[in-house]
């Protein structure tokens, strides 16, 4: 079937829209574990013998002062779109389709590749206004889905 053909996917481009925008956080974040806590290993005060109640560690995360239980670390929030996928994102809003609760599918709407150029389509698309990573109107369109 010509990729021409198919009908516009909201929920692909929604996905690449996501995946893009992911990536882009910093995931910087981190917090200290009662592991990574500046505190003596030493039991606060000894077992027995003090009546007071026992206690072990003063790094424990209930304490003043004591390590986050599962506070956040730095990771990486990208995900993993298929090449083709994510090139049919890419793609389809440039072709004019409409979005499948429309009924719409994704047809040249005037749009001819002449000498293999996308000046054209570009020009006659919705979706003219694109930044050098083809996507502003995703974010656009989905921004306020994430946090900036």
């Amino acid at each position: 079937m010509p990729s021409a053909a198919r009908p516009f996917t909201e929920s692909l481009v929604h996905e690449t829209a996501r995946a893009e925008m992911n990536a882009r956080r910093q995931g910087t974040h981190s917090s200290l574990t009662r592991g990574e806590v500046s505190m003596t290993g030493a039991k606060a005060w000894r077992q027995k013998g003090t009546g007071r109640a026992r206690v072990g560690a003063l790094s424990v995360p209930h304490r003043e002062g004591g390590g986050a239980a599962f506070g956040p670390k730095p990771r990486h929030y990208g995900f993993k779109i298929n090449r083709k996928a994510r090139r049919r994102a890419l793609r389809d809003p440039l072709r004019g389709g409409r979005s499948a609760r429309d009924g719409g599918t994704a047809s040249g709407n005037g749009c001819t590749a002449a000498a293999g150029t996308t000046t054209g389509c570009v020009s006659t698309s919705h979706t003219a206004s694109r930044t050098s990573s083809g996507c502003r109107w995703m974010i656009e369109k989905y921004s306020t889905t994430f946090p900036k």
